[in-house]
């Protein structure tokens, strides 16, 4: 189900996607749509992906109500929370430290030497254990061998934060990239930015809003130019020569995603803005050499999972719980 959207605003403040709701109506709507669902819809399972109480607390009422009927509670947390204090902070505002005894198990999607959830959350009352699986990524196999990628992929996440460095490659840096260059602006660029971008075209840069099964079509290209989002993990799996700019967000999850993927995989460059034209230029005399490096799928497989992995670990675990 499709639920009412909201979208960050800063200072830990959030507005309707659409602009025309309050808030405080949209979050009073998404709770009694969770709560109706999970006692209509009499689950088996119940999995909650990073938020441990969603939005504002929306899910302690339904939480709840799950655990009276017995129902198995899972919470996913990603790779990388950002600053603690800023996790801590939030988690303050929506009342999520009391939650964490209402969930069965907490899995972690990532390393604990890569960013200790443990020492973030302590130890609350009838807090689960966690469960470190790994990286996720879509597939351990690659489709296209290295001698076959070519071009350059432009990523910016949704958008909402990416003309900057679209602008960036578009205007100045194009021609140091392998050719063709394709920029994925995402759904959630503005039109106005969006329309700026294709305007200033005057060369063969394709602009894409989406690409779709876009973590199976990474092994097509010979260089990405990404955001630090989760799409990093993919391409430091698939060990495709990469300059990760992460974005500037205040609780650094991006700059902490990119530092660990730029210490590990020997295929990722760290950058930011200012720096991306040296970057490039480091990547083309990498490029240029005769040096093979080895992707991490196959250095530290064991590093990463897949959704099979995932659903594997949850049902086996699960049946302890009945």
């Amino acid at each position: 189900m499709r639920m009412p959207c909201l979208e960050k605003s800063g200072n830990y403040k959030r507005r309707s996607r659409t602009g025309y709701s309050d808030p405080v109506n949209v979050i009073g709507t998404r709770k009694s749509l969770l709560l109706t669902l999970a006692v209509e819809c009499r689950p088996s399972l119940f999995i909650v992906d990073h938020k441990p109480v969603g939005i504002s607390g929306e899910l302690i009422d339904t939480l709840s109500e799950l655990r009276k009927r017995d129902v198995t509670r899972i919470l996913v947390l990603r790779d990388f929370g950002g600053d603690h204090r800023i996790v801590k902070s939030t988690w303050d505002q929506d009342g999520a430290w009391s939650a964490f005894e209402l969930y069965n198990q907490i899995i972690v999607l990532g390393d604990r030497g890569a960013y200790d959830w443990d020492n973030l959350i302590g130890r609350p009352r009838n807090r689960p254990a966690l469960s470190y699986l790994g990286f996720l990524v879509a597939e351990r196999r690659s489709i296209w061998p290295r001698r076959r990628r070519r071009g350059t992929l432009v990523l910016g996440g949704g958008g909402a934060h990416a003309y900057e460095l679209f602008a960036n490659i578009v205007n100045d840096l194009h021609f140091l990239l392998p050719a063709p260059v394709t920029i994925c602006t995402g759904p959630l660029m503005v039109h106005e930015e969006r329309s700026s971008l294709v305007a200033s075209l005057n060369n063969d840069a394709i602009v894409k809003d989406y690409i779709p099964s876009l973590e199976h079509q990474l092994d097509h290209f010979e260089v990405v130019v990404s955001q630090a989002g989760s799409i990093s993990t993919e391409l430091a799996f698939k060990g495709v020569d990469t300059i990760l700019v992460p974005r500037n967000q205040e609780s650094g999850e991006q700059e902490m995603r990119a530092q660990y993927w730029a210490k590990v995989a020997p295929s990722v460059l760290l950058s930011d803005l200012d720096s991306i034209r040296g970057q490039i230029h480091a990547l083309r005399k990498h490029l240029g050499s005769s040096t093979t490096i080895q992707p991490l799928r196959q250095t530290l497989p064991n590093l990463f999972v897949t959704p099979a992995d995932v659903v594997e670990f949850i049902l086996n675990e699960g049946s302890t719980h009945h």
